[in-house]
């Protein structure tokens, strides 16, 4: 905990939460009541642990295929370079600092127009994705001022700015956004969550690098009078039927907004007969964020920052879980597949951390369950919030181990990773944070580094992932294709930061799934490697990383020591549509694996 925390304790402290000054931290009328949840085990050891020292060693591995550390000298540089400018993404400035009276949004309360400044302060996502087929990713950033930014990686460690060229120079207001392709042609569409205008954006991929705006007509433009204040949009397959279902978030505040005009919605792909158009089926669904807030005792409206589709009761449909304010995150269980799910939050033992905001899933204990990381807001005055650390424990069920892998303390936290930047075979984790509020505006970025044993240890510092900023959104990708996974954080009114891994590469697979029976890029596939005979096993889930204001590369990476070394003992991969299960024996090493469902 930094020393400028603990000036707090005596002071009177007042948090915007995300949002309504006059609503308070936790709950929606400014009382420190810690959520619905009280079916969560937490485990607690030793008390979580930073590295201070600016200057320590690099994180090698040990060559034995995962689950541990080589040491570095004292002196090596972090594993992380800024490499913003070189790369050519300095220039892309996400939003303007506005004051009243110059803000997108009125408070309806007030006579003052253009007073309701906080919910474009938390806005700023990026969504990663290879819209032209070359192999190498691309990135969509939202922008409340001017288009969105569509930045074509060139292949080289840049990337060229596409937006016009692409046809996207009419997506002013973009704030969040999801690849997929919708219409099973074989491309990446993009989906763009707006904010502060009166509709929500469709881009279809024409396959020749250009893009048609079709929203409309395809069902997923959520047209309103009222402003929309969209938040992450989710794509998953929800009915397992090989196409593309979509959820939309939104962060809305009834009484500031002086309406409960909601366009959280959930809506299902049509399929072959009407490729990538969509039905509204939210209603009947079961999923009712308005619903949620008066039994939390949160103020009326909707908090969704974070969904995603993702199957965490291993029964191969994939479940809505979604990090969400004021105590409304859920998770609804995928009740077979028919668009109807069931609010199992509670019995789950999950949602305690009150103001959730960043979210991501990977199996962090190495256990063959996900697990789920939720990033919130930390402060002495409320000691029990904070982030949390859900492990998986089947039947539907999930541990609190926040304090026994120490990662509480994220100050105001935002997007979030697990990934394997040494690739040692172990998840670490990375969040990024910051808010317009003193207390927290120069909030860093922060590293625990995971080596098998707990309370993970901060490391931050010393590898280069301790930048200050407004940081939102957090994605990983591989930029360069080397093998190593890098990191993008969004900042709110600035540039983005990317911290390119110049760390020695470790040896690594990716596996690139395609989907026959179920959809094309394999979502929801269930990847396992295990590097050699008795290693421990690494499981990742296709498109289920990062989830605030977009989304990182959805292909699954795995860290495998020594870069020379065997070929990977074996390769499993579960799809999730047919059930098929794929094995794979003696597997080259530094390379990407494309797997094919079986017919």
């Amino acid at each position: 905990m930094r020393p400028r925390r603990l000036a707090l304790l005596g002071a009177s402290l007042v948090l915007f939460a995300c949002g309504l000054d006059e609503v308070g931290l936790a709950r929606g009328d400014g009382s420190s009541s810690t959520g619905t949840s009280e079916a969560a085990t937490t485990a607690s050891v030793e008390p979580p642990q930073r590295d201070t020292d600016a200057a320590p060693a690099d994180m090698g591995s040990d060559g034995s295929g995962g689950h541990g550390h080589g040491g570095g000298e004292d002196d090596a540089p972090p594993r992380f370079t800024d490499a913003t400018q070189a790369a050519g993404l300095a220039d892309l400035v996400q939003a303007e600092h506005r004051t009243p009276p110059f803000c997108l949004l009125d408070r309806a309360s007030t006579r003052e127009p253009l007073d309701f400044c906080i919910p474009e302060r938390l806005t700023g996502g990026v969504a990663v994705g290879d819209y032209d087929g070359d192999g190498m990713v691309d990135l969509f950033f939202g922008a409340l001022d001017g288009p969105g930014r569509l930045m074509r990686n060139a292949g080289d460690g840049t990337f060229v700015d596409a937006t016009i060229a692409a046809g996207l120079g009419e997506s002013t207001r973009s704030n969040a956004a999801a690849w997929a392709d919708v219409d099973a042609d074989g491309d990446l569409d993009l989906y763009v969550a707006t904010f502060a205008a009166h509709r929500h954006l469709l881009y279809v991929n024409q396959g020749d690098g250009t893009f048609v705006e079709d929203a409309i007509a395809r069902g997923v433009a959520l047209e309103s009078a009222a402003l929309v204040l969209g938040t992450t949009p989710a794509f998953g397959d929800v009915d397992l039927d090989g196409d593309l279902d979509l959820f939309v978030g939104e962060w809305r505040p009834d009484d500031e907004m002086g309406d409960a005009e909601h366009h959280v919605r959930l809506f299902e792909n049509l399929g072959p007969g009407a490729p990538g158009t969509f039905a509204d089926v939210t209603e009947g669904s079961g999923i009712d964020l308005a619903a949620v807030a008066p039994l939390v005792d949160a103020k009326a409206g909707v908090y969704a920052f974070a969904p995603a589709f993702v199957d965490l009761d291993d029964d191969r449909w994939p479940d809505l879980a979604i990090a969400a304010d004021f105590g409304t995150s859920r998770i609804y269980w995928n009740e077979g597949g028919s668009f109807v799910f069931a609010d199992g939050t509670a019995a789950a033992g999950v949602g305690s951390e009150r103001n959730a905001m960043g979210s991501t899933f990977g199996d962090v204990d190495g256990d063959g369950r996900l697990d789920w990381f939720v990033t919130a807001i930390e402060t002495p005055k409320f000691p029990e919030l904070g982030n949390r650390m859900y492990l998986g424990a089947g039947e539907r069920a999930f541990v609190d181990a926040t304090d026994a892998y120490g990662v509480r303390d994220g100050d105001w936290g935002w997007g979030a990773a697990f990934f394997d930047p040494d690739g040692d075979g172990d998840l670490d984790v990375v969040m990024t944070a910051g808010w317009t509020q003193t207390t927290y505006d120069d909030d860093t970025m922060l590293f625990w580094q995971n080596d098998g044993t707990l309370p993970l240890v901060e490391r931050g510092a010393a590898l280069g992932l301790d930048h200050v900023g407004q940081g939102r959104g957090l994605v990983v990708l591989d930029l360069e294709n080397d093998g190593d996974e890098d990191v993008l954080v969004v900042h709110w009114a600035d540039a983005p930061l990317l911290l390119r891994n110049d760390g020695e590469p470790p040896g690594f697979l990716r596996v690139r799934t395609i989907g026959t029976t179920g959809n094309g890029a394999g979502l929801g596939a269930r990847v396992e490697v295990t590097p050699s005979p008795g290693a421990p096993t690494q499981l990742r889930v296709v498109g289920v990383g990062q989830h605030f204001g977009g989304h990182g590369d959805p292909v699954p990476h795995f860290g495998l020591g020594d870069r020379e070394g065997p070929p990977v003992h074996e390769v499993r991969i579960t799809w999730p549509a047919s059930g098929a299960v794929q094995v794979l024996h003696d597997v080259p090493r530094n390379d990407v694996l494309v797997v094919v469902e079986p017919a």
